[in-house]
């Protein structure tokens, strides 16, 4: 009891009585206890202070009010306490945060609460190494200076190198109503890509506003101008333009962390492009992605996928290969090579679809806490036809439940094909 008055502000509580009267012949005991929750306390002053006591500079009051989870005069509680950590913590301008409740200078029942905030060390720097079937062997490096200036704009500059993909990016992200939940990020970009047969380069600019609240969907409006050359196998080339807006939802709720046991994600995605907004194409692509998770019995755990997608086009020649939809790999239809399902040209080339359909169905076991074995089959297929024909993978795999998270290694089938042929897919990440 005293406890949970202590978490809710009742900063005095404290027992009054806590007597026991026992009746040895009657085998009885009368017990009495009484509780003095005391007054409800509330915040007080939010003094703002660097790591040597002094004012904190370099970050205006408006960004760190809308971190400030309450207001003087609102109840104190501990779990607000918790949060207003946890948001200056997630803003990433400082490199640590402690709050204090200074009660011992309490003006009645009204608290002055104190922020330490460190500043120093702005730059951060990340080397990523990973490995999975699809891409090879990758490697990521990171750089990022949250805090700029006093208008709380950061700047963001990665990269990614892998045998099929080559990317950079630089984006600067500006607070819009908040610098957690609300930003306008600023991006320019160049991938180079391999799509089995094809070679695309696409260097892009754009602008997107990215609304990410602690609960509820995240969604994200976008404008994009991409220029994309491409070159196939055949010596077929190609260059357009396109200004792209766009607009995606997404939402995941999970439980377990790095690993885990329920959890349900969506996804839902519209763009498009039109010849007179600056583009060489006419479409509108609509794609949508669920993942849902569940563990039965504690050891029993089903694990569900679903990907579609439809590209709306008068003219799809005109719609460039990476817009369009491919099949095939370690989170399509495993079985099957990576982006290798999707129609084909004349000389044989992977070319792209119109329409995306792949859908998948796992169990695992719960052996180990650090091992489950699984089985899975996969359907889907990326093709230009109504009625085309799905393609299937199936197979067995183990998850080794890492430090990092789950690493899973699958062999599958391709019950499609003559023959059946078998392939190894290596992954790391979690199922959600």
């Amino acid at each position: 009891v005293t406890d949970l008055a202590l978490e809710r502000g009742y900063l005095d509580a404290r027992w009054v009585a806590n007597d026991i009267a026992v009746d040895l012949q009657a085998r009885t005991a009368d017990i009495t206890l009484r509780h003095d929750s005391g007054p409800r306390y509330r915040f007080g002053e939010i003094r703002f202070l660097d790591i040597d006591g002094q004012p904190l500079t370099g970050l205006d009051k408006r960004w760190l009010d809308s971190l400030t989870p309450f207001k003087p005069g609102d109840d104190v509680t501990s779990q607000r306490i918790f949060q207003f950590q946890k948001n200056l913590l997630e803003s990433r301008y400082f490199a640590d945060v402690c709050v204090n409740m200074l009660r011992d200078q309490a003006d009645g029942l009204s608290i002055p609460v104190e922020v330490r905030a460190d500043r120093r060390q702005p730059n951060k720097m990340s080397l990523g190494l990973g490995y999975a079937t699809d891409v090879g062997p990758r490697v990521s490096l990171e750089w990022q200076r949250h805090l700029l200036n006093h208008r709380g704009h950061g700047i963001e500059a990665t990269t990614e190198v892998s045998q099929v993909r080559q990317q950079g990016e630089v984006r600067y992200k500006v607070p819009w109503k908040h610098p957690i939940e609300d930003t306008l990020q600023f991006l320019f970009g160049v991938q180079h890509d391999l799509i089995d047969d094809t070679d695309t380069t696409q260097v892009v600019v754009g602008v997107q506003r990215v609304i990410q609240p602690q609960r509820g969907w995240q969604r994200t409006y976008g404008l994009k101008l991409s220029e994309e050359f491409y070159r196939r196998d055949s010596g077929d080339k190609g260059q357009q333009q396109l200004l792209v807006p766009s607009v995606s939802f997404s939402r995941l709720v999970s439980r377990g962390g790095l690993d885990p046991v329920s959890g349900f994600r969506q996804t839902y995605q519209i763009e498009g492009a039109h010849p007179e907004l600056l583009s060489d194409a006419d479409y509108v692509l609509l794609r949508t992605g669920l993942r849902w998770l569940d563990t039965f019995a504690e050891r029993h755990m089903l694990l569900a996928r679903l990907d579609a997608g439809i590209i709306l086009s008068p003219g799809f020649d005109d719609v460039p290969p990476s817009v369009r939809f491919y099949a095939g790999g370690d989170n399509s239809v495993r079985g099957y090579d990576y982006r290798s399902l999707a129609p084909r040209n004349a000389n044989n080339e992977v070319v792209g679809g119109r329409y995306l359909l792949a859908g998948s169905l796992e169990y695992a076991w719960r052996w180990l806490p650090s091992w489950r074995p699984a089985a899975f089959i996969d359907v889907g297929n990326a093709f230009d036809e109504i009625g085309d024909p799905l393609k299937i993978g199936a197979g067995v795999g183990i998850r080794w439940i890492s430090p990092v998270g789950p690493v899973r290694l699958d062999l599958a089938s391709a019950l499609s094909e003559d023959g059946n042929p078998l392939r190894l897919h290596l992954t790391l990440g979690a199922p959600l």
